[in-house]
């Protein structure tokens, strides 16, 4: 639900899961892929904030995420 909810409100979070249903493009459930997906990013900031303490920075997850996007369209 938080995934589902995630990409009405962040943009972020949209384009990941765009991203990821442009990469199951043509299987049978790639909406339900892509959002499983995205629940599995989201899952792993919020261990990181809980478990190991660090602080979430919204402008370094937006700059890791276009660096990232760079690096694959080369």
């Amino acid at each position: 639900m938080s995934a589902v909810n995630a990409c009405t409100r962040s943009p972020i979070d949209k384009t990941y899961h765009d991203k990821k249903r442009k990469d199951f493009k043509g299987h049978p459930a790639e909406f339900k892929k892509a959002t499983i997906a995205l629940a599995r990013q989201r899952h792993k900031v919020i261990y990181r904030i809980l478990v190991k303490g660090e602080i979430y920075d919204a402008s370094r997850l937006a700059a890791s995420t276009v660096e990232r996007a760079r690096n694959t369209a080369v």
